[in-house]
């Protein structure tokens, strides 16, 4: 049996619309007809950095990762549809967040590929219960968080936010995904560039804004809005992340004079990450297991 080339999509990717209202995951008729996981040999090197996974020919399903990625990427408890955090995950032995599997599952019938990033924590629970034998349930506990709230008395606002010029009703669940200042200067009401280091957007919500910060890990702690500013605002956000303020190797002229997050938030939207803590569920690991390798 012949599959065509792997499409890797990352599961970081598939979340960044995390901030609108999670819409119920296709229900797909194909569970795995095969699943094989082995230990990543040492040296080698995941084919998606940092957990993902990647879809190919419409059946094939690799996800070189620890246990704890596919936890994050299985269990959505937050509100938003967020991944865990690491905080967010109680109990179980030390090799759920040190031990790398390779993990490639073959499903029963082709899906399309656009339904498999929202139907992935479904199939990455199967394999997490029938061959790593987890158990687990969820309860609520006080966690640290950060709170996105205004940083000046008078409410007012850095100058790269601005109320957004449209009033744009709530996105189609198809929205593109576009630059935020087409090339007529006309601010679109979605789309927008979102990834690590700059967001930019014509029309965003605050809890979008914390909902896309989530998605990138861009800080240790989970993000919620609490800055109490309804409506959507135009948004030009640049900061430097700080894997790459930290490694020798990443910088480059253009980020030198970029702050980081912290600094970025208070200086160009007004705005400031205030840490404080919030019950949120939990994820509790009662029981799991090393799977025999096939």
């Amino acid at each position: 049996m012949r599959y065509s080339a792997m499409t890797a999509l990352l599961v970081s990717m598939a979340i960044q619309l995390s901030a609108q209202t999670p819409s119920a995951p296709p229900q797909l008729d194909a569970g795995f007809e095969v699943v094989s996981i082995k230990p990543l040999q040492p040296g080698r090197i995941p084919l998606l950095v940092g957990g993902g996974c990647a879809f190919g020919g419409g059946v094939r399903v690799t996800c070189p990762s620890t246990v704890e990625q596919l936890i994050k990427m299985a269990f959505r408890l937050n509100p938003d549809g967020s991944a865990l955090r690491s905080a967010q995950i109680a109990g179980g032995p030390g090799w759920l967040s040190t031990s790398q599997f390779e993990i490639v599952g073959i499903l029963k019938t082709a899906v399309d590929q656009r339904e498999l990033p929202a139907a992935l924590p479904s199939l990455i629970r199967q394999i997490l219960e029938t061959r790593f034998k987890l158990v687990s349930h969820a309860e609520r506990r006080d966690l640290p968080i950060y709170a996105l709230v205004k940083a000046n008395k008078d409410g007012r606002l850095g100058p790269k936010m601005h109320p957004a010029s449209t009033d744009c009703p709530p996105p189609p669940q198809d929205a593109p995904t576009l630059p935020s200042t087409p090339a007529n200067g006309e601010r679109r009401c979605y789309g927008g560039s979102f990834r690590v280091g700059s967001i930019q957007s014509g029309s965003l919500a605050l809890a979008g804004l914390a909902g896309h910060f989530n998605s990138m890990n861009a800080v240790d702690r989970t993000v919620i809005d609490r800055a109490e500013l309804p409506g959507r605002f135009e948004i030009d956000l640049r900061w430097t992340p700080l894997s790459t303020r930290t490694t020798p190797g990443l910088q480059d002229g253009s980020q030198s004079d970029v702050p980081d997050l912290f600094t970025a938030i208070r200086e160009q939207l007004g705005l400031k990450l205030e840490p404080t803590t919030e019950m949120m569920d939990v994820l509790v690991i009662d029981h799991v297991e090393l799977p025999e390798p096939n």
